[in-house]
């Protein structure tokens, strides 16, 4: 039988979660709330672990701990160490909705929770073979108000049938997962919360290298609201003198300290700097338009550039009629290195594709998938 657990008031100031049939009874607390911090826990009330070294008091199931402005901290479950709430629930897709995210429980295997945000469960969870694993709904509007209950339930199955044998059909194996759903449950209200009531809620680290496109760069930087890092503009100084690649690894450091909420960076310099800027990135995407489609807006943008109408890719880097058709020119080795580049990117495609659960994202054809992903990355960003 699943387990049925009542929120009492439905708030993050504190709640009991108590089941139907008495087998549970979860306490949520708020410990601290100041400018500079907010503090959960939770307890299993019916177990009542205690500690000596705590003087006697409850040990927590797991502890939640905010920064300001209602940054994302840590958690501590159980006598784990705490770990970092971005790794512990993380979005399944960098770039993709908040409303969904996974975490893996105790057991290894991962589960997915997704806000529905209508019907009875605004929140699903799943686990990895699409099994329903737990659901907490909201109270119906407009039913009456509950003596003692605010209506809201928390349900976690007992058992599932895809297992045979394992910790989860163990004493203590329906309380983890019950407990990991019940935090889960607790960071996503908290998080939701913050952003209805208009917070700066940006906590979750975005950190992009789009190669090759600056425009796009500077769109998406202006989408998530971070930095925008040229690589063109550090590698290059005036007269077209190159950074030397201390020097020019050191520009990049301080460019990508500038923001803790991430940054988006132009540009791969592959060959100067091999991955120091992709390693640190939550998503690399590479802009693969057709070659025909890209050469023209190539050559426009580089006349423009040669007669003054547009700004140079660093300053005092002007072009000039001799560099511009020289094999050295950016229109010639665009020519000549776009099969190479291809090549290597489908590559590196195969072993770190988003599809194969990496961070490289492919974005090819006319412009269409463009469109579709930004919309997407906007839609993100408002839950």
């Amino acid at each position: 039988m699943p387990y049925f657990l009542e929120d009492s008031t439905g708030e993050l100031t504190g709640s009991e979660f108590v089941d139907l049939y008495n087998r549970m009874h979860l306490s949520l607390k708020c410990t601290l709330r100041d400018a500079h911090h907010i503090a959960y826990v939770i307890y299993d009330s019916l177990s009542c672990r205690t500690s000596p070294g705590r003087g006697g008091l409850l040990v927590p199931l797991a502890s939640l701990d905010f920064g300001a402005n209602n940054a994302l901290g840590t958690i501590k479950i159980g006598d784990g160490e705490h770990v970092n709430m971005n790794e512990h629930l993380a979005k399944t897709s960098t770039l993709g909705s908040s409303k969904t995210r996974k975490f893996v429980a105790s057991d290894g295997q991962e589960y997915k929770w997704t806000w529905q945000g209508d019907g009875d469960a605004q929140w699903t969870c799943l686990n990895s073979n699409g099994y329903h694993v737990a659901s907490y709904s909201l109270k119906p509007a407009g039913e009456p108000k509950y003596s003692g209950s605010s209506g809201c339930m928390l349900t976690v199955e007992e058992s599932y049938p895809h297992i045979v044998g394992g910790e989860l059909f163990s004493s203590s194996g329906p309380r983890v997962i019950l407990m990991l759903c019940h935090t889960a449950v607790t960071l996503f209200r908290h998080c939701l919360a913050m952003a209805r009531a208009g917070s700066e809620y940006k906590s979750w680290e975005i950190a992009v290298v789009i190669s090759q496109q600056s425009t796009l760069a500077r769109e998406l930087a202006e989408i998530l609201r971070v930095p925008h890092v040229a690589l063109d503009t550090l590698y290059w100084l005036p007269s077209w003198g190159a950074s030397t690649s201390d020097a020019f690894r050191a520009k990049i450091r301080t460019a990508l300290n500038q923001d803790p909420r991430g940054w988006v960076v132009d540009g791969m310099y592959t060959m100067h700097l091999g991955d120091f800027v992709a390693a640190e990135a939550t998503d690399v995407i590479w802009l693969d338009p057709p070659l025909v489609q890209y050469l023209p807006r190539l050559c426009l943008r580089t006349l423009l550039r040669l007669f003054g109408l547009a700004p140079p890719c660093s300053p005092g880097c002007d072009e000039s009629v001799r560099d511009v058709f020289s094999r050295n020119g950016i229109v010639w080795w665009c020519v000549s290195q776009h099969w190479r580049v291809r090549k290597v990117q489908t590559e590196r495609m195969r072993a770190d594709g988003v599809h194969v659960g990496g961070k490289r994202r492919r974005i090819g054809g006319w412009g269409g998938e463009l469109v579709v992903w930004k919309q997407s990355v906007r839609q993100a960003i408002r839950v």
